[in-house]
C-alpha cells in the first residue's frame, strides 16, 4: 500500500482481506495494547503500523504458545505435535473472533478473514468475518 501511495496512485477505497489485529480502530483490546507497548519497549523508532511488524508478533505468538504446550522437555515429536493439534487457539494479534486451528491432516491454522478498506490513511475493517468451511 505505501508503496502505490509513494509511486502516486490514489489508493483510496482499495479492499483488501485480513486476519491481523486492527490496531487503529480496536486500540483498547488486550492484543492492541500488548503490541504498543512491547513495540514502544523494544524498538521505539518503529511504525507500530507496519504490518510485517505485526505479522511478525502473530507468528511469534505462535511460536512461543507451541513451545509452551510441548511440554517441560520438549521434542521434536511433541513440538510437531503441538503444531498439529491447534484448537482453537486465540492469538491476541489476530483479528478478534479468528482462532487457530490445526490437526494432523489439515495444517493451515488460519480459515478466517475479515475484509477492510482504505480511507484516510488507515484500514477500516467491515462486515463480517468469513469462514471456510473445514
Amino acid at each position: 500500500m505505501y508503496l502505490a501511495q509513494k509511486s502516486g496512485a490514489d489508493v483510496d477505497d482499495d479492499i483488501t482481506a485480513t486476519y491481523l489485529n486492527d490496531y487503529i480502530n480496536s486500540p483498547n483490546t488486550p492484543g492492541s495494547k500488548l503490541y504498543k507497548q512491547i513495540v514502544a519497549k523494544y524498538d521505539p523508532g518503529a511504525n507500530p503500523l507496519d504490518t510485517d511488524i505485526e505479522y511478525g508478533f502473530a507468528n511469534a505468538w505462535t511460536m512461543v504458545q507451541a513451545l509452551k504446550e510441548s511440554g517441560q522437555n520438549p521434542t521434536r515429536q511433541s513440538f510437531m505435535s503441538a503444531l498439529t493439534h491447534m484448537n482453537a487457539w486465540k492469538n491476541p494479534f489476530l483479528f478478534t473472533g479468528v482462532t487457530m486451528t490445526t490437526t494432523p491432516t489439515e495444517r493451515f491454522p488460519i480459515d478466517q478473514q475479515t475484509l477492510e478498506q482504505y480511507k484516510s490513511g488507515a484500514w477500516h475493517p467491515f462486515g463480517h468475518l468469513f469462514s471456510k468451511a473445514r
